[in-house]
């Protein structure tokens, strides 16, 4: 055993390719890493004819494991792959108990499972009752795609949460866990003004609409300018949600996420009813 260089897993989607497969197969026999540190698993996706031969004839010079799936396409092999890494590490490293009593606190687990579970249902719920709003009113599906154009211009904020508040989240539970709270008021500050400081580029990004819809999808798209303008501003208030979400996990009160991000659901929806008959006149996307 090698312990002080990192363990691995290789992915090898597959796909009728024995000639690239071998090729491959020979390329990770041949690096220059201690085999107990990584392993292969090869996912084949249906070929007719079965890699199997190919694949077993590497077990002297590899770790590495076979699993045959019916044709499903690259993304669902390497998924299938993904799974068993994970189901793989849980069994060597966590050891869950089958059977027996286990001494894991799954009261605590529960305690933040159920209200980030609701919170991510009501963030989900609230992306999601502007189109509903807009067909239960009458909206045709022309006026839907124009808000859909609109919904994606105004995405780079979401993205930047997606991308940021598990790294924010991580790295707070990490300084929480080493008792650092005066870092860890810090680091959250510091979050907060990173996304409050998107608002003046939301502004400019909404007095830019019609040219960027203009830009982005054409002259027919430029209805969609005023909704975005909008959107723009929406998407950076749930980056801003996000952040606060991440930090109230890490201080450890999963509790207060749900009382965050549950209330403007139901006042979407009354707002939107509100509001989308009185822009009518105003947007003629409406």
């Amino acid at each position: 055993m090698t312990p002080s260089l990192p363990f691995f897993s290789i992915i090898v989607p597959t796909y009728a390719r024995l000639r690239q497969l071998t090729a491959c197969m020979q390329a990770l026999a041949n690096l220059d890493y201690p085999r107990d540190r990584f392993e292969v698993i090869v996912v084949d996706d249906g070929s007719e004819t079965p890699p199997e031969a190919a694949v077993l004839s590497f077990r002297n010079r590899l770790d590495v494991t076979l699993v045959q799936q019916a044709h499903a396409g690259p993304a669902v092999a390497r998924n299938t792959g993904a799974a068993l890494i994970a189901l793989a590490v849980g069994r060597y490293y966590i050891r869950p108990t089958l059977f027996g009593r286990s001494l894991f606190p799954v009261r605590q687990l529960w305690g933040y499972a159920v209200p980030l579970c609701l919170s991510t249902l009501s963030l989900g719920l609230y992306n999601k009752l502007d189109l509903f709003a807009l067909k239960a009113l009458g909206g045709t599906v022309e006026q839907a795609g124009i808000y859909g154009a609109a919904q994606g211009l105004s995405l780079l904020p979401n993205i930047f949460a997606l991308a940021f508040s598990p790294l924010l989240l991580s790295t707070l539970s990490r300084v929480l866990h080493a008792g650092d709270t005066n870092l860890a008021r810090e680091l959250s500050r510091h979050a907060l003004r990173a996304a409050v400081i998107r608002l003046p580029f939301a502004g400019l990004a909404a007095g830019a609409a019609p040219d960027i819809a203009e830009v982005l999808f054409g002259p027919a798209f430029v209805p969609a300018a005023p909704p975005m303008a909008l959107l723009i501003f929406a998407a950076v208030a749930l980056v801003i949600v996000s952040v606060v979400t991440a930090i109230l996990t890490a201080a450890g009160k999963p509790g207060w996420t749900f009382a965050l991000t549950g209330p403007p659901v139901p006042l979407a929806l009354a707002g939107h009813l509100l509001l989308i008959p009185k822009l009518a006149a105003m947007v003629p996307l409406w």
